[in-house]
């Protein structure tokens, strides 16, 4: 995509591609770009075949509008030798060299890893999240000089995740939402609700993202409320920081975090080793557990 702006796509069902959206500009950035009412489904490629498929990729666009589309079975296809699931593949990635991005009332489902990677920060809101590996990411990456010097923010509110899954036999997930990279500015998870996992790995409900690939700054000022965890069967994680991240000022209120299933034994908050409340502060929370009643 060269430089301009107002670009309306609507109404489109495109798929089976490579990937099947790319907005990419190579030189000024794309502006004011919206996606809406589209069916973007079955992207897929060979191993060596010419990149990782996605759904939908974008990187170099200010203001991105991903509306009331069906992103479904993108990058991978089970027939096709050599296109199977793996982790480079999703249904939707927005890199970090992106700002201004809104992904509202979509239906995101069986992507081969993530339903969603919005690396650059930004709004997701009142989407669907289906039978993902890794339902919805916000930030991750090494911050960007030009336009994400401290980390991202951005909103996760008012989605429904369902039925998390693994990427393969010997590549478990089963994660909810994961937060990384987000700087002084904050972020916000607000009345979503994650149910029925159906992964046997114990992947997290809600992750902070302090260590490992991908994490930047770390994690502060992320602010947890009023959402519905169900029978997921994996703990609320917390990284432990490493030398060149930071956890710290993020808090869980009034959460609801239900593990009927008396098969699942382990913590319902996973935490690293060090004072916990240097970390996350919370109250009104709602904690149960069936198979145990401890929460750490």
């Amino acid at each position: 995509v060269g430089p301009g702006e107002d670009v309306l796509f609507e109404d489109l069902e495109v798929n089976s591609f490579g990937t099947n959206f790319v907005l990419q500009s190579q030189d000024e950035p794309v502006q004011n770009v919206r996606i809406r009412r589209c069916v973007v489904t079955d992207a897929y490629n060979t191993e060596g075949g010419g990149g990782h498929p996605q759904g939908l990729y974008a990187e170099g666009v200010r203001g991105l509008l991903i509306e009331g589309n069906l992103f479904d079975h993108n990058g991978w296809n089970a027939e096709v030798e050599g296109a199977g699931p793996n982790i480079f593949n999703h249904n939707i990635y927005i890199a970090t060299g992106n700002s201004g991005v809104t992904v509202r009332g979509n239906i995101l489902a069986r992507g081969s890893s993530h339903g969603l990677q919005l690396r650059c920060g930004g709004v997701i809101e009142n989407n669907i999240v289906v039978r993902n590996a890794v339902g919805l990411l916000l930030g991750g990456g090494t911050p960007d000089p030009a336009t994400h010097t401290n980390g991202v923010t951005g909103a996760i509110r008012g989605n429904v995740l369902l039925e998390g899954t693994d990427i393969a036999p010997g590549v478990p997930r089963g994660i909810g939402i994961d937060i990384e990279n987000i700087g002084y500015r904050g972020a916000t998870v607000q009345g979503n609700i994650l149910a029925n996992k159906i992964s046997d790995a114990d992947g997290q409900s809600i992750r902070l993202g302090a260590s490992g690939y991908g994490v930047g700054v770390g994690c502060t000022l992320v602010y947890v409320t009023s959402n519905v965890i169900y029978n997921w069967r994996g703990p609320v994680w917390l990284d432990r920081p490493d030398a060149n991240t930071f956890l710290r000022f993020n808090r869980f209120d009034s959460n609801i975090f239900q593990e009927p299933s008396s098969s699942f034994r382990g913590p319902m908050l996973g935490r690293p080793d060090l004072a916990f409340f240097t970390v996350i502060f919370g109250r009104g929370n709602r904690w149960f557990s069936s198979g145990n009643p401890s929460i750490s």
